[in-house]
C-alpha cells in the first residue's frame, strides 16, 4: 500500500534537484515571512522522536473517572451497564443479521449498538465498584469504539468487520477473555462519537416520556425507567469530558449536567415509586435536553 502511494524506494546517491529561482515574483514573495524564525515563537519540534503511526492512540489523555467528585457509582449501576450491554448487543445482532441489510443502512445501527457499548466498556473501566467485565473493560472499550468508527459507511469490508466484533461480544458476554491487543487508553471522545450518544439519549428520553405519561405506565415501567434515567445521566456526564466539544463551555456544561442531575432524582424516584416527583425530574431533563437542541444543535 506504501509504495502504491508513495513509490519505490529512493535510489542510492545524491538526488539532484531542480534549484531555486534567484528572485520570486513579488505576488509570491509577500505571502512569506523574511525570516520565519524571528516570527515563530516556542521550541522547535523534536523530529527525531518516536512519531505516532496512523491509527495509533496520540498524547491525548486517556479516559479517567469524572472529575468534581462525581462518581461513576452514584449515576449508574452496576445492574445498568450489564444490561445496556447486553441490550444494544441485540441491535448490533440485528445489524448483521443479513449483509445485504447492514450495507443498504443497517451499518448505522451497528455505529450507534457498538459506540453505546464502548461507553458502557468505558465507564466501566474506570468505575469505582465491583462490575462485571472491569478486566477486560479496557480492551473491549477500543476494540468495540474502533468497530463503531469503521462503521460509518456500509460495504463487505465493514459488514465483516462489524459481524466478527459482534461474535467477539458475544463470547465476552458467555465469560471468555476477549481476544484483542493491549489497551490504548482512548480519550472520551474517541470511545462513542457525540451523534451515536445523541441518538441513545433520544431514545432514552422519548423512553422516560411515555413512563410518566400516566400513574399506569409508571407503575408498569418503573424498572425501565431506572435503566433509562441512569443511562441518560451516564451520558450526561459523559459529554461534559475533557476533549468534547463545549465541554468547557458554561453554558453547555450547565444543560448536560442539569440533565444528569434530574436523571439521577427520576431514577431515584422510581425506585421509591414516587410517580410525582419521577415525573417533575424527567420533565426537568427533557427541558434541559430541548434547551441545549435549541442553543447548540
Amino acid at each position: 500500500t506504501a509504495a502504491a502511494q508513495f513509490g519505490g524506494p529512493r535510489p542510492a546517491g545524491p538526488v539532484r534537484r531542480a534549484a531555486p529561482p534567484a528572485d520570486w515574483p513579488a505576488p509570491i514573495a509577500e505571502q512569506f515571512f523574511p525570516d520565519a524564525f524571528a516570527t515563530l515563537e516556542g521550541p522547535r519540534p523534536d523530529f527525531t522522536a518516536k512519531q505516532t503511526a496512523p491509527g495509533a492512540t496520540t498524547t491525548a489523555p486517556a479516559a479517567t473517572a469524572p472529575a468534581g467528585g462525581i462518581t461513576w457509582s452514584a449515576l449508574v449501576s452496576p445492574e445498568t451497564l450489564a444490561d445496556e450491554i447486553k441490550q444494544m448487543k441485540r441491535l448490533v445482532d440485528q445489524s448483521v443479521a443479513k449483509q445485504r441489510g447492514f450495507i443498504s443502512g443497517g451499518f448505522k445501527d451497528a455505529r450507534n449498538g457498538f459506540s453505546s457499548i464502548a461507553a458502557a466498556f468505558g465507564v466501566i473501566a474506570v468505575y469505582d465498584g465491583d462490575v462485571r467485565w472491569k478486566k477486560d473493560a479496557p480492551r473491549a472499550r477500543d476494540l468495540f469504539a474502533r468497530v463503531a468508527f469503521d462503521c460509518n459507511q456500509g460495504n463487505p469490508a465493514t459488514f465483516t468487520v462489524a459481524e466478527k466484533a459482534a461474535e467477539t461480544l458475544a463470547s465476552l458476554l458467555d465469560g471468555n477473555a476477549i481476544e484483542a491487543g493491549a489497551a490504548a487508553g482512548l480519550p472520551w471522545n474517541r470511545i462513542a462519537a457525540r451523534p451515536p450518544l445523541m441518538w441513545r439519549l433520544d431514545a432514552v428520553e422519548k423512553s422516560l416520556g411515555e413512563a410518566i405519561a400516566s400513574q399506569a405506565a409508571f407503575d408498569k415501567g418503573a424498572e425501565r425507567l431506572v435503566h433509562d434515567a441512569e443511562i441518560a445521566a451516564l451520558i450526561g456526564e459523559f459529554i461534559r469530558q475533557p476533549d468534547f466539544e463545549f465541554h468547557d463551555d458554561e453554558t453547555y456544561a450547565g444543560y448536560a449536567s442539569t440533565m444528569r442531575d434530574a436523571a439521577v432524582t427520576a431514577a431515584a424516584a422510581a425506585r421509591k415509586g414516587d410517580f410525582d416527583a419521577a415525573s417533575a425530574a424527567v420533565s426537568s431533563l427533557r427541558k434541559a435536553c430541548t434547551d441545549c437542541h435549541g442553543d447548540y444543535r
